[in-house]
């Protein structure tokens, strides 16, 4: 993914990498389904892109945002009570 997260003071730059962890083979079929997975996208996206680079440039605030991004999926629509999400990784996480 690739995006311009908000800032005042300059234009900003994110490319990041996002691998997701879920607790059933039924999750992760639901994932394979290319509706799904592209609703998936536009929800961790739309969290990424709408996130202050302030609010991200630390360790612990990226912490928070995987956080984030786990409760949002789970309580999105998207896993039908199928399971749940149990971690997000940052496998990139490029901010400048």
């Amino acid at each position: 993914m690739v995006m311009n997260p908000p800032d005042d003071e300059a234009t900003r730059f994110l490319n990041a990498m996002v691998t997701i962890e879920v607790d059933t083979p039924e999750v992760l079929a639901v994932f394979d389904d290319k509706l799904v997975a592209a609703q998936l996208y536009d929800l961790v996206f739309g969290i990424l892109a709408t996130t202050d680079f302030l609010a991200m440039d630390e360790a612990d605030e990226r912490e928070a945002i995987k956080q984030n991004l786990r409760v949002q999926i789970n309580g999105s629509p998207l896993l039908e009570e199928m399971g749940e999400v149990t971690n997000v990784y940052f496998e990139r996480f490029l901010l400048q």
